[in-house]
């Protein structure tokens, strides 16, 4: 029942005293790792270098020992081996894959991985669930292995509730489709918060799992098989689930109130489902850019209608919306107010302009500028002003010598304490793919100049101040771009 790893103790008395050191203790009943006061009894598969500290600070906290303050990254490596051992993340890691993975590392590795490295979640909701998994492969029935994941209840409980239809429709699905559609079933709103578990760093007890309703489950799972593996994969699909989404309400003072207008779970599948119908009839199934290409084209077009007091409808067909976004783009450039050409206030201060190999990249610094770029170019850019003005994105107009246009977005996304910029989208005329080799190359450029600039003014703080309604700059770095 008890085992204990004393292997890693070492005989260096000079740097490590055992009588100090805590133990690394192997629990097979509950499944669980000791070391000292400290007990987790839920899988800990993440692989971190020796060089990381998070796993080592959470395991002396709980063991009531003091941090040095202010002390040389030597010290502090000393530090954790006195109290930890040498190589402790690697232990550690050692001991927590023997413990979870094992004899089952077969089935773990082909059931429980999300990308590239295992999931904790799912390998504990594996152990919960063995028998049930056990019984369906000694059934032939791996396909249906990630219901049972999902659920954690026996076949024939989930062939009731979820009804013949469906339920045939799964058992037909390959193992890899299966396993794609409980993923993204596992990251929509509705039921990503009951798929977490509730874990406790202080006993030698198994957490407990919330079962999932498989009446709430039913109409999720049934609008996800209804869409082709191909747009499922996408990793734009993925973030239109998982993501939040805001808009903007434009005051008659001229000033902006932010709305929660994000997409309801309905509404993604809805045009999901349109997206899946266009991309069959074009045979682009398989092409990673075509979700997300359309759907920006759907939320466009639904934020210029809510923006401009037009009609929309989430059911109408592709071809349709398309239609409406010409129509709503050339009625949205169409006038230009004065104090459209009031600048906005960037809080970063952005490289305005840049020259690379013959093209100019020149930002576009207010409203007008944006109606002026989407007139000309004869795309949207204009609906993106509360984006610009909220410091969501930044927006640059390139030229080549020749003549030559295209606009780049750069997203601005903004985690717990940090900062990030993305390329957003990069497109030309009437909203086409930039397909000129030195647009494309500028536009990189663009993009890591600004990069490296912001870079440069955060400094990687982690202390805040406010700019627009967002916190991410320490109070020097503010004070300094403010001048």
């Amino acid at each position: 029942m008890l085992a204990q790893d004393t292997s890693h103790i070492s005989t260096d008395t000079d740097l490590v005293s055992p009588i100090t050191q805590l133990e690394l203790v192997i629990h097979k009943s509950p499944k669980c790792l000791q070391v000292g006061k400290f007990y987790n009894c839920y899988p800990d598969l993440y692989i971190y270098s020796d060089n990381q500290q998070t796993r080592k600070d959470t395991i002396l906290r709980h063991n009531n020992v003091s941090f040095p303050q202010k002390s040389t990254f030597e010290q502090y490596a000393l530090f954790y081996r006195t109290h930890l051992g040498g190589k402790f993340n690697r232990r550690y890691q050692k001991l927590s894959y023997a413990l979870w993975v094992g004899e089952d590392s077969k089935l773990i590795h082909r059931f429980c991985r999300k990308g590239k490295h295992l999931d904790n979640e799912l390998v504990y909701r594996f152990h919960r669930f063995r028998d049930l998994i056990m019984e369906a492969v000694k059934n032939e029935e791996l396909h249906l292995i990630p219901a049972i994941l999902f659920f954690g209840v026996n076949i024939n409980t989930i062939k009731a509730g979820l009804g013949a239809s469906l339920w045939k429709s799964l058992c037909k699905n390959s193992v890899t489709r299966n396993k794609l559609i409980f993923k993204l079933a596992s990251f929509t709103t509705t039921l990503h918060r009951l798929m977490r578990t509730n874990i406790s760093f202080n006993e030698l007890k198994s957490p407990a799992l919330q079962t999932i309703p498989i009446s709430v489950t039913k109409p999720i799972l049934e609008r996800l098989n209804a869409i082709p593996s191909g747009i499922l994969q996408s990793t734009s699909f993925l973030r239109t689930i998982d993501g939040n989404d805001y808009d903007y309400d434009y005051l008659d003072n001229g000033d902006f109130e932010i709305i929660d207008t994000g997409l309801t779970e309905a509404q993604i599948f809805q045009y999901s489902f349109t997206i899946a119908v266009a991309a069959k009839q074009c045979k682009k199934v398989t092409d990673p850019h075509f979700f997300r290409d359309a759907m920006q084209t759907i939320k466009d077009c639904r934020r210029m209608a809510n923006r401009l007091n037009e009609p929309f409808n989430d059911h109408w067909s592709f071809n349709r919306i398309e239609r409406e976004h010409k129509a709503l783009t050339k009625l949205l450039n169409t006038t230009i107010h004065e104090h459209y050409y009031q600048e906005y206030s960037f809080e970063i201060p952005w490289i305005k302009e840049l020259q690379y190999r013959g093209v100019t990249a020149t930002l576009l610094s207010s409203r007008a500028a944006l109606i002026i770029e989407g007139r000309e170019l004869t795309h949207c850019v204009a609906s993106y002003h509360e984006q610009v003005y909220f410091g969501r994105s930044i927006i640059f107009s390139l030229r080549t010598q020749d003549g030559q246009r295209s606009t780049l977005e750069l997203g601005v996304r903004r985690g717990h304490d940090s900062l990030k910029l993305v390329i957003q989208q990069h497109k030309t005329n009437y909203d086409d793919p930039v397909e000129n080799e030195q647009l494309n190359a500028a536009a990189k450029y663009v993009f890591n100049a600004q990069r490296q600039l912001l870079i440069d003014a955060t400094d990687n703080d982690d202390s805040m101040v406010v700019i627009h309604n967002f916190q991410f700059l320490s109070d020097d770095s503010h004070t300094q771009l403010s001048r």
